[in-house]
């Protein structure tokens, strides 16, 4: 069975009673993450949240999200050595994001690796929304 992954996010953070939005339902929660740019979609029609979705999808999501939540984008915990991905190719359109996830904190990085085409898990969305909302703690890369 497919997870939500991303309305599963949104709806464990807006769960959490954060003030920042009050969503009740799914199309709520798209509508603000569309006001917001966080995505193009409208509707849950266009959102087709039972998709999963690859790491460096889920790189530039998160970025937008801790641009919505008017996180510093300039209070990196890891260095560019740090974030200099072997797998994440100079080519990739998603580079800049990945990158910026990688020094944010946001998303893991194991032996200079991010798996860019990797699968997004429920567990994961649920890791990278506190680490937006609360903070991290530096770890080692």
């Amino acid at each position: 069975m497919k997870k939500t992954v991303f309305s599963f996010l949104f709806v464990f953070v807006f769960g959490l009673g954060l003030s920042f939005v009050s969503a009740e339902t799914l199309d709520d929660a798209i509508t603000w993450m569309q006001s917001k740019g966080i995505t193009n979609s409208t509707s849950k029609d266009t959102y087709k949240a039972e998709n999963n979705v690859s790491r460096q999808a889920a790189a530039k999501f998160m970025v937008q999200f801790a641009k919505a939540m008017k996180k510093k984008m300039t209070a990196y915990l890891y260095s560019n050595k740090q974030c200099a991905l072997s797998d994440v190719s100079s080519k990739n359109v998603l580079k800049s994001d990945i990158q910026l996830a990688c020094k944010l904190g946001y998303l893991s990085v194991k032996k200079g690796k991010f798996s860019p085409a990797g699968t997004f898990t429920i567990a994961q969305a649920v890791v990278t929304a506190m680490r937006i909302v609360e903070g991290k703690k530096n770890e080692k890369v």
